[in-house]
């Protein structure tokens, strides 16, 4: 188990059933990504796809509480300027470079970068008690993973709209009616 200010990417790989594990485990947190933590899941991803043994790969947050709340915004101060950020290890845009099916196990909160984490993966499974939701907008921020494409694809124009203009996050349930999970 990481500590709570570390956290970190974990790999597992059950050899008998071809599956491979991306847990992202920084539960006091309910396990916002650092960038370290970015730069681990880009290397998880490498070796994911070049491993002939691994078939595909679930993807899922440590704990009970969260799948991921996205980034970690205290750690977003570490960048100078504003193409320091630009050029970061972006967690998104390495789950979609894995060149195998993706399943998010949705075990909690899907918030922000932790809804569009979920969104790159190929197959998304929540448990009834998961709440989804980009409440970044209440801020004046809009996702930067490619939230409003993802998830107007997976759930439709309209839902996608009012969860992007309201900021207003859905249960489980809802999320299944949608089509999301």
């Amino acid at each position: 188990m990481s500590t709570d200010t570390d956290g970190t990417i974990r790999l597992e790989r059950d050899s008998s059933a071809l599956v491979a594990t991306l847990t992202i485990d920084r539960p006091a947190k309910l396990n916002a990504v650092t960038p370290r933590m970015a730069e681990q899941l880009a290397k998880a991803v490498e070796t994911c796809n070049t491993d002939p043994d691994v078939r595909a790969i679930v993807v899922t947050g440590a704990g009970e509480r969260a799948f991921t709340v996205g980034s970690d915004i205290r750690a977003l101060d570490a960048y100078a300027t504003p193409w320091d950020f630009r050029n970061r290890v972006d967690y998104c845009d390495a789950l979609r470079r894995l060149a195998k099916p993706t399943i998010a196990a949705i075990n909690g909160y899907a918030l922000g970068g932790g809804l569009e984490t979920a969104l790159s993966c190929d197959i998304r499974i929540a448990v009834t008690t998961a709440r989804l939701g980009a409440p970044e907008v209440k801020l004046g921020w809009i996702g930067g993973g490619g939230m409003s494409a993802f998830l107007s694809r997976a759930a439709g124009p309209s839902n996608a709209a009012l969860m992007l203009m309201t900021g207003d996050p859905i249960d489980a349930a809802r999320a299944l009616d949608w089509h999301l999970v």
